[in-house]
């Protein structure tokens, strides 16, 4: 708890976002051929380590 409070005081409420919305934004700010990769899977022990 302490640690998620210090990250929020950093660096603002937390907000998610689906990656289909950050690939449109990126498309309306005139990027081409956006490719997106989900790496939820490859993250998990490092937010299984912050929980520690």
């Amino acid at each position: 708890q302490k640690e998620m409070l210090i990250l929020e005081r950093t660096w603002g409420r937390m907000k998610m976002e689906s990656l289909d919305s950050y690939k449109s934004k990126m498309e309306e700010s005139g990027f081409h051929e956006v490719a997106a990769h989900n790496v939820s899977h490859q993250v998990l022990p490092t937010l299984a380590r912050w929980k520690e």
